[in-house]
């Protein structure tokens, strides 16, 4: 991970010290010190969810600070506070409804394909279902599959790895095709 900081440092006792009483310009200093790793923590986020992490941060910085071991690295510690952060914001995502297009892309049916009158009834009913049969692990997979997240952030969230994420992808589009093949 490239962040631009060594990180390996230990924070300013002074800065720590003012940080853990609540000075808000010493938390800033600190953060600010290593705001690649934050954002690198933060780089599945959407502008309003990262606004939202930074804020979390700084209004926690008080307690953040006081868990922190001053004698060891301050830029990993930050990174994997805003890590966590960063996936408890991504699990909270709301599950958006799919669509048919975006259902046919996930299982790869082609666009020509897709205009069956029939298929679509089928199709529209297995998303009426969908809703309810999918765990909040597979509308995670399924938001790779639409490019919302990359297969490592999703294993962050799901904390796997992305070769896992693939492999639930696989059988997330097998068990979507097998709905729709039941239903015509």
């Amino acid at each position: 991970m490239d962040s631009g900081e060594d990180g390996g440092a230990p924070a300013d006792p002074a800065l720590l010290a003012g940080a853990r009483d609540g000075d808000v310009a010493a938390a800033l200093a600190l953060l600010d010190g290593h705001r690649g790793r934050i954002r690198w923590a933060c780089r599945e986020l959407d502008e309003d969810e990262t606004s939202e992490l930074l804020v979390g941060l700084l209004e926690d910085a008080r307690r953040i600070f006081a868990t922190y071991d001053g004698d060891r690295p301050l830029g990993p510690y930050l990174f994997v506070v805003a890590k966590h952060r960063a996936i408890s914001l991504l699990r909270r995502r709301p599950r958006t409804p799919l669509s048919l297009d975006v259902l046919d892309e996930i299982i790869g049916i082609p666009a020509d394909a897709s205009d069956d009158p029939e298929r679509r009834a089928v199709g529209q009913d297995l998303l009426d279902r969908i809703h309810i049969d999918l765990t909040d692990a597979d509308w995670i997979v399924l938001q790779t599959c639409t490019g919302q997240l990359t297969d490592e952030a999703a294993a962050s969230c799901l904390e796997t790895t992305p070769v896992a994420i693939r492999i639930r992808r696989f059988r997330l589009r097998t068990k979507l095709s097998e709905h729709l093949e039941e239903g015509s």
